[in-house]
């Protein structure tokens, strides 16, 4: 699940990941716990921790964002 996905299936299904991802997306917290439809949930940010892979996002034919 991400901010910018580069696949249908992977967008925030509620408000309430929306509103998670874009505080993860500010950089202040590596970690986010909220409740949604009643249940807790976390999210933690993704690093990108080989150039391959911010290559390959940054490539793909279908990424709206291009500096990973």
């Amino acid at each position: 699940m991400g901010t910018h996905p580069l696949y249908e299936s992977n967008k925030p299904r509620t408000p309430a990941e929306e509103k998670a991802l874009q505080e993860l997306a500010s950089g202040k917290k590596k970690v986010v716990v909220f409740e949604d439809e009643g249940m807790i949930k976390g999210m933690s940010a993704d690093f990108a921790i080989v150039q391959g892979c911010a290559d390959y996002h940054n490539n793909h034919p279908k990424t709206t964002k291009k500096d990973w």
